[in-house]
């Protein structure tokens, strides 16, 4: 597409064929996401990092720049980065198990039980529990 564009001179803001569409926003994040996971594959992971802050900046609710991110950040040794945006995945999408269990491994390479293997010394008064 940015090909195109630099050669017609133009700004593609859709494409379509027959009943698929799709906006200019959602390439770039596909882009942005895919040559993240290309740095990613290569073990650049602060050049894959800034591919998906691209992902971001452009859609903060687009759950697999998060997810990606956080796995970046752990490959690097960033375990409580990378918690962060596994948090964020999983608020986006509850359902998001692969950023669960990528957490739970930050987790255990910075000593801290996972939810599974606390135990509960209380739960305060709103239900909460509060854990040893």
């Amino acid at each position: 597409v940015d090909k195109i564009e630099e050669k017609e001179g133009t700004k593609i803001e859709e494409i379509r064929a027959e009943n698929i569409q799709i906006s200019r926003n959602e390439l770039s994040l596909k882009k942005y996401n895919l040559k993240g996971n290309e740095h990613l594959y290569k073990k650049e992971y602060s050049n894959a990092i800034s591919w998906y802050d691209k992902a971001i900046e452009l859609d903060p609710n687009y759950i697999a720049a998060w997810n990606n991110k956080g796995l970046a950040l752990s490959k690097s040794g960033k375990y409580e980065e990378a918690i962060e945006h596994y948090n964020k995945a999983t608020e986006l999408d509850p359902n998001l198990t692969l950023a669960q269990v990528l957490r739970d491994l930050a987790y255990k390479q910075l000593g801290i039980p996972t939810f599974g293997e606390r135990k509960i010394k209380y739960y305060t008064s709103d239900g909460k529990p509060v854990y040893e």
